[in-house]
């Protein structure tokens, strides 16, 4: 990898710094030197003259992809071998590191670090794109079971739809030659039809087939035989298409098929032919994954898609779109679906439709999670999972999931990990199987962490009365703007920063107390400045003192007229405040906040927790107290709404969330985002409540409870860990909860 990057990088100052047209020279060259029959050293005719007979070689044996950069060599149809118009120091250092690589070991992609770069790796991690590490490859190909000692499992093709510049394909090439590395070529002759891959960005599929043409070449040079050579040096045609593999169906079927776009024809006869092939053994990959949030211009044309309308839904991720096709593309008995994803979907709300669709026509076989730790080296914060679904169960049928259990990293291969995890576990790895009905899936998230011994006391949970019942659940104001960051410094432009001496981190619609006080507020204006806190601020039972200030500037109540002071410290800002789409659409004044909510919800009695957090942190507040969309309300219904009155008081009920039992029931049935669990508004609505009867039973030790609720004067942690210990024997007592159950949850809180 070292040569190849020092060889990319010296040919990018060929090119003026290009680095697209320096790595397909490179890869080119790789291939090509492969071919070279007799080896031509630079020391027999010059460096340059080497480099173009491998140049020569490479595009002989394989034409030029339409998107690929013109090749350096005069004549690449090869009539006439001109000499590489390179500096001589630089085409001796080139063919000098070609030529100290071991070119048929290459076992990976080994391009794609070097693509990243070359199209900036920022813009392809804003649209989820990540280099997919072999080790990670490698533990797809082997919990998907697509290879063994003789090639692929089995009959069947194998489908990448989103095969960038090939860490799958190719690595199944590797692994399939290495195995009988005499005999490679007839291994890959029987493997290579059966591949096949989509991949939208052209450049990357031109280097894919090039990538394909280098294990080719590999394995012909293995062979040691001149018949071996000649066959390197005329490649099958691989089946890569370029183009789009999601915009290419119409409506399905009546039978449910796929059907293809007329539109499909656009990107060539290989891809119309891929689009409609619809039994394939295997569907694996790492396809990209990321939310709609801040990407809408990369969702909006699957939302009017006429085919991928009917499976889009809200907040949801880019991934479930290839989860789905996945499917479609799977033969109907027998066929394996393995893909690299975030964890996030299994229990995002944002999935319920995915996950349905998938049970519908599939079942989970086995599920990798990467527990506390990223797979990818460069995205330390990426939460991944790897999910195997299979088709042809019997309907009706018990299934068990396998359910892997990676902890950290290891200098251990995550194969021999996930294999070692099957026979009983060891290197950081564990397997557990989980009974489950698929149809007790169908519109729930996919809590298997939940589900292993534990299920039957979570299902006889479910059965209790929701909170929902009860209470109101509500989310936190939306300023708009809190404060500046540097994206807001950078969309104002230094002029106009300089002009009106803005700072970084400098209050907007969140001042604190010394920006409130430079304000000069006459008591007219004061009246708009509101008591706000942070996520942060909120801890089990308690606020920390915040020292922040809303401007509550409520669309439907204030004019310009009404805070003139308020408004000079707005205008400032005005060109961050006129993005709103509120505002563009005549809904709102620029200095309105972007969305403000009901006020009630921030001014009577009331239960704040922060949207994410590693455990329960609810607190009670009775004053007023304002904070933004990251935090969560629970309030009692308006006098007369609602029906049954509440079963305990905010209070009680701020302490019973806080308890064991609570912090055991989120860490199973909320939604996951790494070891983070997130209290939207869905989680806790369904948080279960005692039935009335036990209620009723207790109702002496619940009001001696109200009046324990912790005076946070004193030491605060101390504090709230002892009044936390005395709730927890209550709420035993009040779920009813047997001795082995209590066991369970007791275990869970010294975790």
């Amino acid at each position: 990898m070292t040569h190849l990057h020092f060889i990319s990088e010296r040919l990018a100052t060929y090119y003026d710094g290009c680095r697209l047209p320096a790595l397909f020279t490179t890869a080119r060259l790789v291939h090509g030197t492969l071919l070279q029959r007799p080896r031509q050293g630079p020391v027999r005719g010059g460096a340059a003259f080497f480099l173009a007979g491998a140049l020569e070689r490479s595009f002989s044996a394989l034409e030029p992809g339409e998107s690929e950069p013109p090749p350096p060599a005069a004549d690449p149809a090869g009539r006439e071998r001109e000499p590489i118009r390179w500096p001589q120091d630089l085409a001796e250092q080139v063919a000098e590191r070609l030529l100290h690589l071991d070119l048929t070991a290459i076992s990976c992609d080994l391009f794609a670090p070097l693509y990243e770069t070359a199209v900036a790796s920022g813009e392809r991690k804003g649209k989820g794109v990540f280099f997919t590490p072999p080790q990670l490859v490698d533990a797809v190909i082997y919990a998907a079971n697509v290879l063994s000692s003789e090639g692929m499992t089995g009959e069947g093709c194998l489908l990448d739809p989103a095969a960038g510049t090939g860490a799958f394909i190719v690595r199944l090439m590797a692994l399939a030659r290495r195995w009988r590395r005499r005999d490679g070529l007839s291994v890959l002759s029987h493997l290579v039809p059966r591949l096949y891959a989509v991949e939208s960005a052209p450049s990357a599929s031109a280097l894919l087939k090039i990538n394909m043409a280098i294990q080719w070449a590999a394995a012909a040079a293995l062979s040691g035989t001149e018949s071996g050579w000649k066959r390197g040096c005329r490649p099958p045609a691989f089946s890569v298409a370029a183009g789009d593999a999601l915009l290419s169906y119409s409506l399905p079927g009546e039978g449910g098929e796929l059907l293809v776009d007329e539109k499909a024809a656009a990107y060539g006869p290989l891809f119309v032919a891929i689009a409609g092939k619809n039994d394939f053994r295997w569907v694996i990959g790492n396809p990209p994954y990321v939310g709609e949030s801040g990407h809408r211009e990369l969702f909006a044309a699957y939302r009017r898609h006429r085919f991928w309308r009917h499976y889009s839904e809200s907040k949801m991720n880019f991934l479930q779109y290839f989860l789905v096709l996945g499917l479609h593309k799977l033969a109907a008995e027998g066929g394996t679906l393995g893909f690299v994803t975030s964890s996030y979907w299994l229990t995002a709300e944002g999935a319920a439709k995915t996950r349905d669709v998938l049970l519908s026509g599939a079942y989970i076989d086995q599920v990798i999670s990467f527990h506390r730790f990223s797979p990818f080296p460069n995205v330390p914060k990426l939460h991944n999972a790897i999910v195997i679904l299979k088709t042809g169960c019997p309907p009706g049928h018990r299934h068990t999931v396998k359910l892997v259990e990676l902890e950290g990293n290891s200098h251990i291969p995550l194969s021999c990990r996930i294999a070692a995890a099957a026979h009983g576990g060891g290197w950081g790895a564990r397997q557990v199987e989980i009974p489950y009905h698929p149809e007790r899936l169908v519109g729930r998230p996919w809590h298997l962490l939940g589900a292993r011994e534990d299920a039957p006391f979570l299902d006889r949970l479910d059965e209790l009365p929701q909170l929902r019942r009860f209470y109101l659940t509500r989310q936190g104001v939306a300023p708009g703007a809190q404060k500046v960051t540097r994206k807001n410094l950078e969309f104002l432009g230094p002029e106009w920063v300089e002009a009106q001496r803005i700072t970084l981190n400098e209050g907007i619609f969140v001042l604190t107390t010394a920006e409130v006080k430079a304000l000069h507020l006459p008591p007219a204006e004061q009246r708009f400045l509101k008591p706000f806190i942070k996520n942060s601020h909120i801890k089990p039972y308690y606020i920390t003192e915040a020292g922040l200030w809303l401007i509550y500037l409520h669309h439907e109540e204030v004019e310009a007229a009404d805070c003139p002071h308020l408004l000079l410290h707005l205008q400032r800002f005005k060109p961050l405040l006129t993005r709103k789409r509120e505002y563009k659409s005549g809904r709102r004044q620029w200095f309105h906040l972007h969305w403000p909510r009901e006020e009630g919800i921030f001014t009577g009695e009331k239960v704040v927790t922060s949207q994410r957090g590693k455990s329960p942190a609810f607190a009670y507040h009775a004053g007023p107290l304002y904070a933004a969309t990251d935090v969560y309300y629970v309030l009692l219904p308006p006098p007369g709404e609602g029906g049954t009155s509440p079963p305990l008081s905010l209070k009680a009920l701020t302490m019973v969330l806080n308890s064991t039992f609570a912090g055991f029931w989120f860490a199973h049935r909320a939604k996951a985002k790494g070891e983070q669990k997130e209290f939207f508004a869905t989680a806790l609505a369904a948080f279960p409540l005692p039935e009335m009867e036990s209620l009723a039973a207790h109702r002496e030790e619940i009001r001696h409870l109200e009046q324990a609720y912790p005076d946070m004067s004193a030491d605060r942690g101390e504090r709230a860990r002892e009044i936390r210990e005395k709730t927890d024997d209550l709420v035993y007592a009040l779920y009813e909860l047997k001795p082995e159950e209590r066991r369970t949850v007791a275990a869970f809180k010294d975790k």
